[in-house]
Parts: structure tokens; C-alpha cells; sequence
């Protein structure tokens, strides 16, 4: 038998024996994707007892099997990082050949350094207990710095959404977004290369807030380095959280004689905060900000204006990478030339 037909064979096998296991976080994804690549989808049983402890079981054989998890760890982090790690391990004891981790926002990535002494690494902390459980291989979406990747030993494809997210911010600008009028807005010094590759896509120019941080989910924008007055504007960042640093980025523009503002955000966490009375949509809105883009890396739980929060759905995006890693085909080049993506 040639060595073509043994890979052939070796393809069509991993073909089908893969399955795609949703978790709790965003399962509507999950099953997205599953339908997309006409894999078997699977849900976990879930036990959870009355001290909180959670049990889980794979109701289908992984023996030998490629198994994609596929989970955000967003609110509630630690309960979806628990559910992540008892599925990894549950899948590495049954025997499976891959576990490969679908995680299209990492939660504790803005926790890379420590800020002062006696603090954790926790992106760093969290990267080992996935390899310790049994993770084989990490696919995930614009993780909030570069330098995560190095937290993890296993294979890690880190891709960027400012392509796809360029896509649909051209649906939503009136007019053409190559234009003079419009400049691209880095919320900080820390996501420049963000906002300078989403500036590549129209050839606009680029703005920096100067701002610092005064506590948790507390920033001030004190400066902008660039020209804005009279122009629209685009801010680009990879987490929307609470608003509150997107708001004050916002009221800094108009102070300084920007036109229109849209907001452009991969990961949209909009979380309410402890008393659960903010509300990031309606803070944005109250800005007067014209548009959010994001994505559905995390799913947005409640009702929201959905002429207000223009949401990409990812699940394409995904089928593509695990399409790709399928064929034994690079996932970063197979991006790269869909979405005209520099990574």
C-alpha cells in the first residue's frame, strides 16, 4: 500500500471518529460549528451536588478519538474552568487520541504579570492545570497579550478576529472606511498592534489614548496621541468588560472634537459588576456611541438592541480552523488567506 493511500485512510479515520463536545458557556456555538462540519456533537452529563461539587460524564466512547472542546471561560469563570478541566480530564482517562481545547476567549488573560508583590500569574497558572489535565493542543481567538503564548507547552494557534471583524465594520460605516474622515483608535499603549492591524485592512491613520489605571475595571483617559478632531472614529480592543474604560475613551474623543464613534471589541464580556446595576450596553450608548462589533466568543446573556450591537458569529471561523487541522493543513495560513488576516 502507498504512502498516499495509508494518509488517505489515516485521514478519512480521523474524519470520522472525531466529535465536537459543547459546554455550558456558549453550547449554541458549539453546536454550530458540529452542523458546519457534519460531526457528531455531544453534550456532557453534568451532576452537581449539594456542596457545589460538580461531577461530569461523556455519555459516548472517545476511545482513540480526536475529541474539540469546545468553551469560553467567561462569567462565571471559575465554574467554566472547573467544567473545562473535569471534561479534559474525563476525555484523557477515556482513552482519547487528541483533546484539543476550542477557547475562543481565555479567561484570567489580563492576569499575564504581576502588577506588585505577592500577586499570582494566573493566565500562566491556568495554562498548566489545561496541559495537566490533558489538553493536547489550544486553538483560541486574540488573546490580551502575545506573550500568553509562551504560558503554554502544548501546540497553541493564536488567532486574530480583526479581519473578520474589519467585514462587518464595513457593513455598519456609512461610507467607505478607507476614507480620510475616519481614524482608528487604540484604547492604550498595550493594544497598538491591535488597532494597527485593523488599520491595515482600510490604510487609516492611528490614534493612541494615553490612560492609567487607578483600580480593577477603574481607568482614566488623560491624553490622545493623534489627530481626531473632526473625524469619526474607530476604537479597537480585544475585551469589552464593564464599558467604563471604552466610555472614557469615548468622552475623551468628543471632548476632543470626534464626529461619529464606533466600537470594535472581540470578546464581549459586558459583565454588570458585583451589584449587578451597571449595565455596559446602556453606558455605551448613554456615550453616545453609534455601533459596537464584536463577536459571539462569548455569548451576550439577555436582550440587548441588536441594531445597537452588531454580533460576527465565529462558528465559520472555527469550522475553518478545525477543518484545516483535519486535512493536516496550517490553521494560521488557512486563516491568513480567508480573512486577509496578518497574524
Amino acid at each position: 500500500m502507498s504512502a498516499t493511500i495509508k494518509k488517505q485512510i489515516k485521514l478519512n479515520q480521523n474524519k470520522n471518529s472525531a466529535i465536537i463536545i459543547g459546554l455550558s458557556a456558549n453550547p449554541e456555538l458549539a453546536e454550530a460549528v458540529a452542523k458546519n462540519l457534519n460531526m457528531t456533537y455531544e453534550n456532557i452529563e453534568q451532576t452537581i451536588y449539594s456542596d457545589g461539587e460538580k461531577t461530569i460524564k461523556i455519555n459516548l466512547s472517545v476511545r482513540s478519538r480526536t475529541v474539540f472542546i469546545i468553551q469560553s471561560t467567561n462569567l462565571p469563570t471559575s465554574e467554566n474552568i472547573v467544567e473545562v478541566l473535569l471534561t479534559i480530564d474525563a476525555a484523557h482517562r477515556a482513552a482519547a487520541s487528541e483533546i484539543i481545547l476550542v477557547m475562543p476567549y481565555v479567561g484570567y488573560s489580563r492576569q499575564d504579570r504581576r502588577v506588585e508583590g505577592r500577586q499570582p500569574i494566573s493566565a500562566k497558572l491556568f495554562a498548566s492545570l489545561y496541559e495537566k489535565a490533558g489538553a493536547t493542543q489550544l486553538i483560541t481567538f486574540d488573546l490580551h497579550s502575545d506573550q500568553i503564548e509562551g504560558f503554554f507547552e502544548i501546540p497553541l494557534t493564536h488567532l486574530k478576529a480583526h479581519g473578520i471583524l474589519y467585514k462587518e465594520f464595513k457593513k455598519v460605516y456609512p461610507g467607505k472606511p478607507s476614507d480620510k474622515n475616519l481614524v482608528v483608535v487604540s484604547p492604550d499603549h498595550g493594544g497598538v498592534s491591535r488597532a494597527r492591524q485593523f488599520a491595515k485592512h482600510s490604510g487609516t491613520q492611528l490614534a493612541i489614548i494615553d490612560k492609567r489605571r487607578t483600580g480593577p475595571n477603574q481607568i482614566e483617559a488623560i491624553n490622545i496621541l493623534g489627530d481626531v478632531k473632526g473625524k469619526n472614529a474607530v476604537i479597537v480592543d480585544d475585551i469589552i468588560d464593564t464599558g467604563k474604560t471604552i466610555e472614557s475613551a469615548i468622552k475623551l474623543l468628543k471632548k476632543s472634537g470626534s464626529k461619529n464613534i464606533y466600537v470594535v471589541a472581540t470578546h464581549p464580556i459586558l459583565s454588570r459588576g458585583k451589584d449587578k446595576k451597571n449595565n455596559p450596553i446602556a453606558l455605551l450608548k448613554k456615550a453616545g456611541l453609534e455601533k459596537l462589533i464584536t463577536t459571539n466568543s462569548v455569548k451576550i446573556v439577555g436582550d440587548y438592541d441588536k441594531n445597537f450591537v452588531k454580533v460576527t458569529d465565529l462558528s465559520k471561523s472555527i469550522s475553518l480552523a478545525i477543518r484545516a487541522h483535519q486535512n493536516y493543513e496550517s490553521i494560521t495560513e488557512t486563516f491568513i488567506k480567508k480573512y486577509n488576516t496578518t497574524l
